[in-house]
Formats: C-alpha cells, sequence, structure tokens
C-alpha cells in the first residue's frame, strides 16, 4: 500500500521515482507491505528477468516486487523514509509537494549473493558513494537509523562485526 498522495515521474538522474503530490506529514505512513505484493524466495527472485529483479526488495530471507508504484521507490544516502517495523515505512520529517520518496537501500539489502555493491547517484551531501549489503555494519550508519530498521537489518548486524568505519566499506568516497 502506498501512501494517496504519490506520483511516478522522472528524476533527476534520468530515472523513475516517486514523488510527493501533496504534503506528507512526518510520521505519517508512506508505505507498507500488501497482499497483493508478490513474494518470491531467494532462488525465484535471482531468476526473475533484469527489468523485474531491478525492483524486488529484500524482506528477511524472502524478496519481495511491489505491485503498486512503490516498486519506483529510489535510494537516497539521506532518505526522507525509514522503518517503523518490517513492512512500514514512515516519513521522518514533513515531506513537501514535489519531492522525491526514497529510503537508504543499505537497511534491507543485506544479503551478498543477492545485492551487489554499486555506484551510489543520490547527490544528497552525506552521500556515501556507493551502496552495499554491509554499509549497515557502519557505526554512523547505525546510530543514524538507531530504532528505525528492520529487525532482520539489526540481527544481521548483531551477528557480524560491528563498529565498521564507513572508510573500510567505501574507501574511495572518503
Amino acid at each position: 500500500m502506498l501512501h494517496k498522495n504519490i506520483e511516478i515521474k522522472k528524476n533527476k538522474i534520468g530515472g523513475i521515482g516517486i514523488f510527493a503530490t501533496d504534503l506528507i506529514r512526518k510520521d505519517e505512513i508512506v508505505w507498507q507491505l500488501s497482499s497483493n505484493d508478490k513474494i518470491f524466495s531467494k532462488k525465484e527472485a535471482l531468476s526473475l528477468p533484469d527489468e523485474e529483479r531491478c525492483l524486488v526488495f529484500q524482506k528477511n530471507k524472502k524478496y519481495v516486487l511491489c505491485t503498486d508504484n512503490g516498486q519506483y521507490m529510489n535510494h537516497s544516502c539521506n532518505p526522507n523514509l525509514w522503518f517503523l517495523n518490517d513492512v512500514t515505512l514512515v516519513a521522518k520529517w514533513d515531506i513537501n509537494a514535489g519531492e522525491e520518496i526514497t529510503y537508504d537501500y543499505s537497511t534491507t539489502e543485506i544479503d551478498p549473493v543477492y545485492a551487489e555493491e554499486w555506484e551510489c547517484l543520490c547527490g544528497s551531501k552525506n552521500c556515501r558513494g556507493g551502496i552495499s549489503p554491509v554499509d549497515c555494519l557502519d557505526k554512523d550508519f547505525q546510530e543514524l537509523h538507531k530504532g528505525y530498521l528492520p529487525s532482520y537489518t539489526v540481527e544481521f548486524i548483531n551477528k557480524n562485526q560491528q563498529g565498521v568505519s564507513k572508510n573500510e566499506i567505501h574507501p574511495k568516497s572518503s
């Protein structure tokens, strides 16, 4: 389920994104997993055509393809959404009409087999320069998202080395 004040438009980096058509207030639910969304195993997700696979996001050991325009939600290193729980994204602050709706892919894409590292083009002042399945191990990332991560990402952090520095994850961006 996607908030009613959303439309699809071209974004500033030449792709498609979702944008607010009216004010969305801080803490309002912007996206929530729907019973209409398609759930895949890793094997099924990896076998999807590239044009669908790039729209899938990780949810614990399953992979989700939104059936609404939520599938066009892009990444930002300074996103305006974060997780309220495993299946709900809320506004971090008031989002004005015309603003692109984004979340940080590194809050969900933690499977190194499925999620490859790729260049980040978000352009935010705190851009990490890349998106990686281990970004969530960075202590600054953890502090920034504290209390607003899916439970499976918190479990991943707890099972793996904590306190990794941003320089170790993205040495070129520092």
